[in-house]
């Protein structure tokens, strides 16, 4: 799940909403981390087309221009109404953007994005090299993804590699940003005005990842590790290439208490603070459930049952979480960094099957 460079701006003070929609539970791949259980066959009771694009007019209600509506699966490529569905985001007047495993595009399916007014792809490849990517997500799915990602390139699609962090590839993330550093590299005539960027998702033990990599998941010294290279890159690359830290709420209460810098003080350009789960975000899945996010499954309502609006509005799982003073466990709840972290949600369910529990990854000592 990400948002894109040149089309989020920063939470402060905005109101952006972005809507992960699981419009497929088909997928041509059986990645070892996959946080879905069920990927690769689709339920009897998906979402129909005429669900679909009622679910993007109700969206579309809460403001076209605040809100980017994120095409996730399984496979998004896969949906066999995905054209319809970006076509149809676009003329709402909201920003579609996609995630996808890169391996079933080609020319003609970049193409075809882009014509149906496809703004960015987010293109996922778990390694620096095919040997490490390969053996999370498949053979052959390096290469692919890779001419996936070329062919967005040479079309005009905005693009970005997602990368999960994991135990198994955590060495490898300065050689991912390498790799897109030498991706990004431009030719006179190249459409793509904005730098491209690496997301990089801290490994959360979900679905089939839960079942493949259960003790995957960084130590806390490998999380403050990697918490100390993303800020220093940023800090001394700062316009070359733009890193955004996924599923790291602790970001913000590290570089304050490692380096003294002031919340306010954005070296980012890019950063949202605050888990956004339920707050400014959150996810549709292929049957109609509405979650906090894709890594919190719990939900808060089916489209369904009264629709989209009722259940962004005033489900009583999204009322608690926009307010976490009162709702979050300690020592969440009394941290002087919530209002800049709040935790990870995804990893709290995860761990104790309760997305209000304390996020177990967090190697915050706050100083008096």
């Amino acid at each position: 799940m990400g948002c894109l460079e040149g089309h989020l701006p920063i939470i402060l003070g905005g109101d952006v909403k972005e809507f992960a929609w699981e419009v497929t539970n088909k997928c041509n791949l059986r990645c070892k981390h996959c946080y879905l259980n069920d990927v690769g066959s689709e339920p009897e009771n998906a979402l129909s087309k005429e669900e679909g694009l009622a679910l993007l007019e109700e969206m579309a209600k809460l403001g076209p221009k605040d809100v980017m509506v994120v095409f996730e699966g399984g496979e998004p490529i896969l949906c066999p109404y995905i054209y319809d569905y970006i076509e149809y985001a676009s003329r709402l007047g909201m920003r579609p953007v996609m995630t996808s495993n890169g391996t079933l595009i080609d020319l003609e399916v970049a193409r075809k994005l882009k014509q149906a007014g496809l703004v960015g792809i987010s293109i996922s490849i778990d390694g620096a090299t095919q040997e490490v990517n390969d053996g999370i997500r498949g053979v052959g799915s390096y290469k692919k993804a890779l001419e996936g990602l070329k062919a967005c390139k040479e079309v005009g699609i905005h693009w970005n590699i997602a990368f999960v962090v994991n135990k198994y590839n955590v060495d490898q993330v300065p050689a991912i940003i390498e790799l897109a550093k030498k991706l990004s590299k431009r030719s006179p005539n190249d459409p793509i005005t904005s730098p491209p960027g690496v997301f990089l998702f801290h490994y959360i033990p979900l679905g089939n990842g839960a079942k493949n990599m259960p003790d995957a998941e960084l130590s806390k010294e490998e999380y403050l590790g990697l918490l100390d290279y993303i800020f220093k890159y940023k800090v001394q690359h700062e316009g070359r290439l733009w890193i955004r830290p996924e599923c790291m709420p602790q970001y913000w209460p590290f570089i304050i208490e490692e380096y003294e810098v002031e919340f306010e003080q954005d070296f980012t350009a890019d950063m949202i603070r605050m888990c956004q789960a339920g707050i400014r975000h959150c996810c549709v899945t292929v049957t109609g459930e509405v979650t906090p996010c894709p890594y919190v499954r719990t939900s808060a309502g089916n489209v369904r049952d009264g629709g989209f609006l009722k259940i962004w509005r005033d489900a009583e799982l999204f009322k608690k979480l926009r307010n976490p003073r009162s709702f979050l466990r300690e020592p969440c709840r009394s941290c002087k960094y919530l209002e800049v972290c709040g935790g990870c949600r995804g990893r709290a369910e995860a761990h104790f099957g309760d997305c209000f529990e304390k996020d177990p990854s967090c190697p915050i000592t706050p100083k008096p």
